[in-house]
């Protein structure tokens, strides 16, 4: 079932609500899977859609639309993969994925482009693999998000706890810190560079904010 038949075939809808300036949040409900929700940040070079969920229903659909539509795909982890190719040959978007996750790829497709350390997205953004969750996992920076004082989108790469001023990290496979960076968190008793100059931290359902922009 495409994603065009499965908009009518579910009970479930879309809603869309602003998280910050230019970023919009996308999410499923009732909640499917794992009640993951995805983030479609905006810029004046184009739309990059960071995560994915399983539907994009008709009205969320023509929110996206409105605001330019969806130029790249790029997500933190292969647990996003799924939907990800029909949502891209919704909006002709391309679909940026790490090679070293290419193993998980169950629908290959002409829209997907491998990387190895970081990509462009579109000029602005910074895609770069960090490892840790899984070897190929990855964050996007978006040094104007969060009025300038920039943003790291990182899903389950770097996870929000409850604790707003604490991340976490999955050890499913060792991390490399490949961003430099003068924002350092501690991992396992270490610190480890993040990404520099963000004021505010996105995970999967959560979000970090430094209470000064100040590195």
């Amino acid at each position: 079932m495409d994603l065009h038949h499965l908009r009518r075939a579910t009970s479930r809808y879309c809603y869309t609500v602003t998280a910050l300036p230019d970023l919009l949040g996308v999410g499923m409900s009732p909640a499917f899977g794992i009640g993951q929700r995805a983030l479609l940040v905006c810029t004046p070079n184009g739309n990059v859609l960071w995560d994915c969920i399983a539907l994009i229903d008709d009205a969320a659909h023509q929110r996206i639309h409105d605001l330019g539509g969806i130029d790249v795909i790029a997500m933190s982890h292969p647990h996003f993969y799924g939907a990800h190719i029909d949502i891209a040959d919704a909006f002709g978007a391309r679909v940026l994925i790490p090679n070293a996750d290419r193993q998980w790829i169950q629908r290959p497709s002409r829209r997907i482009e491998y990387f190895e350390e970081t990509a462009t997205p579109v000029p602005g953004l910074t895609l770069a693999r960090i490892g840790g969750h899984f070897d190929g996992a990855a964050v996007l920076h978006w040094p104007a998000g969060s009025g300038g004082r920039g943003a790291l989108l990182t899903g389950d790469t770097i996870t929000v706890v409850q604790d707003r001023s604490w991340v976490s990290f999955m050890w499913s496979s060792r991390p490399s810190a490949r961003c430099v960076s003068s924002w350092p968190v501690p991992v396992h008793g270490q610190r480890a560079p993040i990404a520099p100059n963000v004021s505010r931290l996105s995970g999967t359902d959560g979000l970090v904010q430094r209470k000064s922009s100040a590195v």
